[in-house]
C-alpha cells in the first residue's frame, strides 16, 4: 500500500510537470538594430554620437602638437608686430623731431629691417627672408 501511494504521488507530480509544457506558448524573437547605419531608427544617430564622444578618452598627439606649433607661430607674429610697431613709432617721432633713431640692421624672424637716415629723410627697407620680397619706405623730414 505504501508503494502504491508512492507511485500515485510520483505520477501526480510528474503530471504537474507536464501540464504547463502543453499549455505554454511562445512567439518569435524580433531584433531591430539601434545604429541607423545598420537599419536602425534614424533619430538614434545624434544620441549615439554624443554617447561615443562623451566616452572618448583618446587625445590626438598630432592635434596637440599642431596647437603648440600654432601658439609658437602666434607668439612669433605677435613679437614681430610689436617690434615693427615700435619701429614705426620711432620713425614717426624721428620724422617729427622728438627723438633720435638708431640706424641699423634688425632680424625679426621672417623679416629683415634696414633703417637708415640721410638728408632727405628716413629710409626703411623691409625684406621678407622667405620670399625675398623687398619693400622700401621713405619718410621725409618735416
Amino acid at each position: 500500500m505504501k508503494r502504491l501511494a508512492m507511485y500515485v504521488g510520483c505520477g501526480i507530480i510528474f503530471g504537474l510537470f507536464l501540464l504547463p509544457a502543453d499549455v505554454a506558448t511562445a512567439t518569435e524573437l524580433v531584433w531591430t538594430p539601434i545604429n541607423p547605419f545598420f537599419g536602425g531608427f534614424a533619430y538614434n544617430a545624434d544620441w549615439l554620437l554624443a554617447s561615443a564622444t562623451a566616452q572618448n578618452k583618446y587625445t590626438d598627439r598630432q592635434q596637440a602638437t599642431n596647437r603648440v606649433g600654432e601658439l609658437i607661430q602666434d607668439f612669433q607674429a605677435n613679437v614681430q608686430r610689436q617690434v615693427l610697431g615700435r619701429l614705426a613709432d620711432r620713425i614717426v617721432s624721428t620724422a617729427f623731431g622728438e627723438e633720435g633713431l638708431q640706424q641699423g640692421h634688425y632680424n625679426l624672424g621672417d623679416f629683415t629691417v634696414d633703417v637708415g637716415a640721410d638728408v632727405s629723410g628716413i629710409n626703411v627697407v623691409l625684406i621678407e627672408t622667405l620670399t625675398g620680397a623687398k619693400t622700401t619706405l621713405q619718410v621725409p623730414y618735416y
